[in-house]
Formats: structure tokens, sequence, C-alpha cells
């Protein structure tokens, strides 16, 4: 896999925090709800860098943790939603964050893995850097990851050894609620009361 260029940021600043479950302001997305994947596991990447110019998104970090983690997922396939176009590798990925310039970097909206056409995991980013949002969250692309089981302390430690290896700090390990359904909007929650699928 071609590796990001590595930013110049003060490492003291680079760090991720790392949640298991869901807090008040996390739902499943329906895709994964419906496919089974109900277990969270998110990475919560700090945006703030004092010497940037606004908050800014830790390409070469996001790839190396997303791969870390996918390879330890049974899959024969991935697709990685940019917007336009998709990806099928997170080498393409890192690739075009090699060609940009790093104001030009931005994370997936999604990443989506399948075994044999069957989804087996769903990868989606959080964009909590512009909006502040709840702790741990506030300033973060928060990358969060949806499977069939729990697998909280591989992926913890998964993230700790690449953490080690590129001088990242984990600040801390949140352990939130197991399961949760996938956010309704109060004008479509009489959904219930006929038996449909609100979401």
């Amino acid at each position: 896999m071609s590796k990001v260029r590595p930013s110049d940021q003060d490492s003291t600043f680079r760090q991720i925090a790392l949640v298991a479950g869901y807090h008040p302001c996390s739902f499943p997305p329906s895709m994964a709800y419906d496919a089974g994947l109900k277990e969270r596991f998110a990475v919560v990447l700090s945006s703030y860098r004092p010497e940037k110019d606004g908050m800014f998104f830790d390409a070469d970090l996001f790839v190396r943790l997303a791969d870390a983690i996918l390879k330890v997922i049974p899959h024969d396939s991935l697709d990685i939603d940019l917007g336009s176009p998709h990806f099928k590798s997170l080498a393409e990925l890192a690739e075009l964050y090699v060609r940009q310039n790093e104001i030009d970097h931005e994370p997936p909206n999604s990443m989506k893995a399948f075994l044999s056409d069957r989804l087996v995991a769903v990868e989606e980013t959080e964009p909590w850097m512009a909006v502040g949002g709840p702790a741990p969250y506030h300033d973060s692309f928060t990358m969060s990851f949806y499977t069939a089981e729990e697998r909280a302390d591989e992926f913890r430690g998964i993230c700790e050894s690449i953490a080690r290896e590129n001088g990242v700090m984990v600040t801390a390990f949140h352990e939130a609620e197991r399961n949760k359904e996938p956010f309704v909007p109060w004008w479509r929650q009489p959904l219930w009361w006929v038996g449909a699928k609100p979401w």
C-alpha cells in the first residue's frame, strides 16, 4: 500500500480515543443494523492541530487504522465511498491522498466490506470537526465500525499498537451502551404502531 506523506504536526496533538458501544449521540446506520452488524467500535481521531489553519484530517493515520482493523475482518471485497468516485481498496485511497495537497484530504463517507457478496462490516466516518459535538467526539473525525460480533478488545489492541508505532497518544477508552436501534426522527415514530420499519 502506498504510504500517505506524513505531516509535520506536533505529535503531542496526534491523538485518538477509543469507544466500544453507543453513546446517546451515536446510532447504527440502518444498512448495518438490518444486516445484523449491531456491534460498534469507534476510533476518534482528534482534528485539532495548533499549527494548522482549521481542523485537520490525518489521512495517514486514518488509512493505517482502517487497514489494520479491516485485515482481521474476513472479506473479499471493499467499497469505499468518497462521493465520486468509489474505491475498491485502501491502497487506491492512499494513492489518492499522496497525489493531493494535504488541505484537500477528505475522509470516506463510508466503507463496506463484503464476503461472498454478504455485507460483513460497515465503517461510517462521522465529521464532528466543524460542529463541536459531545465528548468524546468533539473536534474529531470519528471512524465507527459495525460488525456482527463484539470485538472491542481485539480492535482496541490493534489501535493501540498502531498508535505506539506512529507516535500517537491514546487518550481514553470508553465503554458505552452495547446495543441500539437506528435513529428515528420524531415524525416517523408513529410508523412503529403499524409494524413498519421507520428507518
